[in-house]
């Protein structure tokens, strides 16, 4: 929010401007022992919507990409342990966990003119596993 209201006036200024959220498809459904975590990732979809409808006259867009399990530091005990990792894929039609870059193609879309109509939107990134939109 904070970072939001700083770049939002160089945005207004300029006339347009792109905002990308990372939320999580844990902001779509609950998994057990994320509580607070899904709690926030959920909140980023309001946030975007929000700013999307408060922005859209300045020429500033604002969506969301809700990943699934990328391999990283923070998602390590679900992809390290082979049994673990096994359990998890058996949800994910691609049978395997995004990679950073996979996020990256994502958000590098959203701040491009491709996306100029997009604005308020959430985009799961999942590799095909199941996310309830909201």
């Amino acid at each position: 929010w904070q970072l939001t209201n700083a770049v939002l006036p160089v945005m207004q200024k300029q006339k347009s401007g792109s905002l990308v959220f990372i939320s999580s498809v844990a902001g779509y459904t609950a998994f057990p022992g994320l509580g607070a975590y899904s709690i926030s990732k959920t909140a980023l979809f309001g946030l975007s919507k929000v700013v999307a409808s408060e922005q859209a006259s300045f020429g500033v867009r604002c969506n969301v990409i809700a990943p699934g399990i990328i391999k990283t530091y923070f998602s390590e005990a679900l992809w390290k342990e082979p049994k673990t990792a096994d359990k998890i894929l058996k949800n994910v039609p691609l049978q395997k966990f995004g990679e950073a870059e996979d996020i990256a193609g994502t958000a590098a879309f959203l701040c491009s003119d491709d996306s100029a109509y997009m604005t308020g939107e959430s985009l799961a990134v999942t590799g095909g596993m199941v996310a309830n939109r909201l």
